[in-house]
């Protein structure tokens, strides 16, 4: 009954269509109403906007007996015209629109705009995006991790599995499986250009948000930043430990892997024209 209402029916309305899809065959409003205990009129009205819904459909005859629009079309109808909805607002509603640099931190209590802000924030990017990311939310952001990558933005992502993904500067953390054991969580935390953050704790089976920050505060972002860069940093050496020319790879390592002082982060700059300090 309240998925059902989550998706647009009122109470009345989805006690309507739930009896309905129990029946073999159509029945009249009458008989809803005596089913369910409700005044007929009512019931009348529910099924009227429950058609405009497309959720049940009313035979031209007398009396007029209601049938119910099969599950999987209904729902199918809803999807298609949610998302229709959704662009046409966006349309008309963009010239509302002003972003404005705010450097507050902000709680995310939504599971699905964590994830939705998550790719805006990837979509941003413009030099470099750092990414510390456990398996199941690595599922729902991959596609946007490898765009960010294709645009040519330096993206540097620390998983915990194994995993492939073109045109990333990848590394699975040292003792990923003990990580993961520890945590029993899954985490998901993303620097985009040292000027935006979102830092993410969920349940395992990412039904529940712990805790979620988002944050344009370029002083945050540059910290966590460089903090990140560093952690992937030491498992891509730790990822050398094996090597027989353990030494000289990791001077290499070293000398390619980006320092914070000596690359060029938005973020910093940023900053940097904030305090009055002069770039070096």
């Amino acid at each position: 009954m309240k998925l059902l209402q989550t998706l647009g029916l009122n109470l009345l309305e989805a006690e309507v269509y739930m009896l309905l899809l129990t029946q073999d065959e159509p029945i009249t409003a009458y008989r809803i109403g005596k089913a369910i205990n409700k005044p007929t009129a009512n019931v009348y009205k529910a099924i009227d906007s429950l058609m405009w819904k497309g959720a049940v459909m009313v035979d031209d005859g007398e009396p007029r007996l209601c049938r119910p629009v099969p599950l999987e079309e209904f729902l199918g109808h809803l999807e298609k015209t949610y998302v229709q909805t959704a662009r046409q607002a966006a349309e008309t509603l963009a010239h509302l629109s002003k972003p404005t640099q705010d450097e507050r931190i902000y709680q995310i209590h939504s599971m699905p705009l964590i994830f939705e802000r998550c790719r805006a924030l990837l979509g941003r990017a413009e030099t470099i995006a750092v990414i510390d990311i456990f398996p199941k939310a690595m599922e729902e952001l991959l596609p946007a991790i490898e765009e960010t990558a294709a645009r040519g933005v330096e993206t540097y992502v620390q998983v915990y599995e194994p995993t492939t993904i073109k045109q990333v500067h990848l590394v699975q953390a040292f003792e990923s499986q003990e990580i993961l054991a520890h945590w029993k969580c899954q985490q998901l935390n993303c620097v985009s250009d040292g000027k935006e953050v979102l830092l993410a704790l969920m349940g395992n089976n990412l039904s529940k948000v712990f805790q979620a920050i988002w944050t344009q505060s370029p002083f945050l972002a540059c910290v966590l930043h460089a903090g990140f860069l560093r952690e992937h940093l030491f498992h891509s050496i730790a990822a050398l430990k094996d090597q027989e020319n353990f030494p000289s790879a990791i001077q290499k390592l070293l000398i390619e892997h980006p320092s914070f002082h000596s690359t060029h982060i938005p973020g910093q700059k940023l900053l940097f024209s904030r305090l009055g300090v002069e770039e070096i």
